[in-house]
């Protein structure tokens, strides 16, 4: 290997750092509207039967947990899609 592939390599490795870092800002910064929608449509509060509100209930207890876990907040996103449309 050459003296300029190797400068090259060490570059890509010191940049991955900040790749990764990038992404996750890039998905904490999604994060927060997601949870914010999700949150109005989840508050149990605001539904009177039953069923809906303990389904509601358990999907603001995840909600909770997944505030900053872009993945999590989408699975919740089409699950209080399928329940409260």
């Amino acid at each position: 290997m050459d003296k300029n592939s190797k400068m090259k390599e060490e570059l890509k490795k010191k940049s991955r750092p900040n790749d990764s870092l990038e992404s996750f800002n890039h998905d904490l910064s999604k994060c927060l509207p997601l949870y914010q929608k999700l949150i109005k449509k989840c508050t149990p509060n605001q539904y009177k039967d039953p069923q809906l509100k303990e389904k509601a209930q358990d999907l603001f207890n995840e909600l909770m947990k997944s505030k900053y876990n872009y993945s999590a907040l989408e699975k919740i996103e089409k699950e209080v899609g399928v329940c409260f449309g």
